[in-house]
């Protein structure tokens, strides 16, 4: 099963990622239909950004089972159930982001495959810790 990372830079946008209602996430996408049926059942991990003065701020705002793909917008839409991180982890200075920028080009590609099984580990690791966080 492959992981996959999907980006929402507000300065792009126009707008601060919206979070998802009752831990539904939505994506949106212009890749090929082909490529995101592909994620249908895989891991989806949600980084956003944003602006703070001239610096961009990077958080791990959440995770999914992509479970839907819908035609929209000349483009698609993503949905899945997840997990929606509140507060987001901020992950900008952690050690392996950077990693994850290069290999995804600075997030060039919108939604796409995590190729570094460290880069998951990592990602995994922040999940765990949520979890085991709102239980306490």
């Amino acid at each position: 099963m492959s992981d996959y990372i999907g980006y929402h830079s507000a300065k792009v946008m126009g707008h601060e990622y919206i979070a998802p209602k009752d831990e539904q996430f939505y994506w949106w996408s212009g890749k090929d239909e082909a490529f995101l049926r592909a994620a249908i059942g895989c891991c989806a991990w949600a980084v956003t950004s944003r602006l703070d003065g001239g610096r961009t701020v990077y958080s791990l705002a959440g995770f999914f089972i992509p479970s839907e793909l819908r035609s929209e917008n000349g483009g698609f839409a993503i949905l899945g159930d997840g997990t929606l991180f509140k507060p987001p982890f901020e992950v900008t200075t952690l050690p392996w982001f950077s990693d994850l920028r290069r290999e995804q080009t600075n997030f060039s590609f919108g939604f796409n495959q995590i190729r570094s099984e460290i880069i998951v580990t990592e990602l995994e690791r922040l999940l765990h810790q949520y979890k085991r966080s709102t239980v306490a």
